[in-house]
């Protein structure tokens, strides 16, 4: 994923993905990020580091675990 640390927003949309990777919670400069209609239950803890995350769409997932901070 090292070509993407200067990614400031990513759509993963529609992929069917079950999981995200722990490795997201690098891509630091991410301002907004699309997961929409997928079939995740829950977010890696990593999502914590993306402090300059301010969008983040979850819609039509099934998330059931949000981590803490």
């Amino acid at each position: 994923m090292y070509p993407l640390l200067k990614v400031k927003y990513f759509n993963l949309s529609d992929n069917r993905l079950i999981k995200l990777p722990d490795e997201l919670g690098n891509l630091t400069k991410l301002i907004e990020l699309r997961v929409m209609n997928n079939q995740l239950k829950e977010l890696p803890f990593s999502i914590s580091r993306l402090s300059n995350l301010k969008e983040l769409h979850l819609k039509n997932n099934q998330i059931t675990y949000l981590p803490e901070n």
